[in-house]
């Protein structure tokens, strides 16, 4: 390929074939390919990258910053999408206001609602009709509020009381009412 030098006064360099060696500097507003690709197999330095359509990418991709769109923003692979955060944390932010955090807390998985007293809402869509399901209301410590039944598998308990001193349960014929506590009765008011 050939490089012509631009023309005295001119702005733009003029390449009819490849640059295959040296450096592209500092000095250049625009570099306008067209409709053609540019490749590299080396590293690519620079500051911002705007782009007025798709970037495709067949390796890593390394940020030290952001990434921002005006519009709708979508992930889209053939394999599995994978979240890293060395932190632990992924923070959900609308608006600079963070209201929900993903954690990772000593291997356990936390989820958290990071708005004072903003409960965490579980939906879906029953017979084509959106649905609450479950509601936890964090302006009452948490209390679970279910949309409809809970069921409970035979064999299995529900268990009342910090020390877990009252049950209840079935074994798919009878149904137990007990109080574990020693001397403990079970009341009945209305």
């Amino acid at each position: 390929g050939s490089i012509y030098s631009p023309i005295a006064g001119g702005t733009g360099i003029l390449t009819t074939g490849a640059l295959d060696t040296g450096s592209i500097t500092s000095g250049f507003g625009t570099i306008n390919n067209g409709a053609s690709t540019i490749t590299t197999t080396g590293t690519v330095a620079t500051g911002a990258i705007t782009a007025g359509g798709n970037l495709t990418r067949g390796g890593t991709v390394i940020l030290d910053g952001s990434i921002t769109d005006t519009g709708d923003f979508t992930i889209d692979v053939a394999g599995n999408i994978f979240l890293n955060a060395d932190g632990g944390d992924i923070r959900l932010v609308d608006a600079s206001t963070q209201f929900g955090v993903l954690q990772n807390s000593s291997t356990d998985f936390v989820i958290q609602s990071s708005v004072s007293d903003k409960d965490i809402i579980f939906r879906g869509n029953d017979a084509s009709s959106g649905i609450e399901a479950m509601r936890l209301d964090m302006s009452d410590a948490g209390t679970a509020i279910f949309n409809h039944d809970i069921k409970i598998a035979d064999n299995n308990n529900i268990q009342l009381g910090s020390g877990a001193d009252l049950f209840l349960s079935s074994d798919g014929t009878n149904g137990t009412i007990a109080n574990l506590t020693s001397n403990g009765d079970i009341i009945f008011s209305g």
